[in-house]
């Protein structure tokens, strides 16, 4: 599969998934792709543990959905996580913004974050795959859902996992 294929599956998917919600978890210091997947699957439990509750391991339909793009690993390394929230939305809770920085810190001291809604997903799936053009970014794209305990990732039926769990093992050959 060529390098433009690629990203525009990734635009294709993004654009196809109803994602709400962009997230950016800045690291403001040096990182690995490695260390900030690990960090990465840490923030997510935190955040579902205070979105669906201390059981949320067992409610794989109420986690949060989203893949992350990495951007700029050699310089500002960040992540562009195009995410959706189960209903109720948390975003009108005035104290989610501070809930998110705080378990961000907790992961990444110094990290900080920013949550905006999607108004153009189009626009949004070119401004995050920008960097896609260099193959050896695909293999550093993550799934929320590689959290998940193996057999506990059902299919959802507003989120096509599986093409994007393609693209993944595409960009990893």
């Amino acid at each position: 599969m060529a390098i433009q294929e690629l990203r525009d599956g990734w635009i294709d998917f993004i654009r196809r998934n109803d994602f709400t919600d962009l997230l950016t978890l800045n690291f403001n210091r040096p990182a690995t792709a490695m260390m900030g997947r690990k960090q990465l699957g840490r923030f997510l439990q935190r955040l579902d543990r205070y979105l669906v509750g201390p059981r949320y391991a067992k409610h794989m339909g109420r986690r949060t959905f989203g893949v992350a793009f990495p951007e700029h690993a050699t310089s500002n390394f960040h992540f562009h996580c195009p995410v959706r929230f189960n209903n109720p939305s948390p975003m009108a809770n005035p104290g989610f913004h501070d809930a998110i920085g705080l378990f961000w810190k907790q992961e990444v001291c110094g990290g900080t974050t920013d949550i905006r809604p999607i108004y153009d997903p189009t626009g949004l799936a070119h401004y995050i795959s920008k960097e896609l053009l260099k193959l050896e970014r695909f293999q550093n794209i993550i799934l929320f859902s590689e959290f998940w305990p193996e057999g506990e990732r059902p299919e959802h039926d507003r989120v096509d996992w599986l093409s994007a769990g393609k693209l993944v093992r595409a960009a990893r050959r």
